[in-house]
């Protein structure tokens, strides 16, 4: 955690960091919460801490296709960079006001 918030805050002088956690199979995902439960919460607080907004899609893998659980194939991961990129622009339009 401390290497990403590091991470994070040197990005931040060279533009705008968005911290995306990506989709994932749901069984996937219960293995993930069960390791480490409070995951997304201190992702959140480096989130605040550095200003920097946080884009969580963990759960949404329902909606894509994957050849492991973790890996989109290409044509689920062109769906999800177009949802990535609608995000990215909804965020930027609601802080430019």
């Amino acid at each position: 955690m401390q290497m990403l918030e590091e991470t994070v805050n040197y990005l931040n002088n060279y533009g705008t960091v968005i911290v995306t956690r990506l989709p994932i199979d749901s069984s996937f995902l219960l293995l993930e919460d069960n390791f480490w439960p409070d995951f997304n919460e201190r992702i959140e607080v480096i989130s605040k801490r550095q200003q920097v907004p946080y884009l969580n899609f963990s759960t949404t893998g329902y909606l894509y296709n994957s050849y492991d659980g973790s890996h989109l194939y290409s044509e689920s991961a062109k769906i999800f960079t177009k949802t990535l990129c609608d995000s990215i622009k909804i965020y930027q339009a609601k802080n430019l006001q």
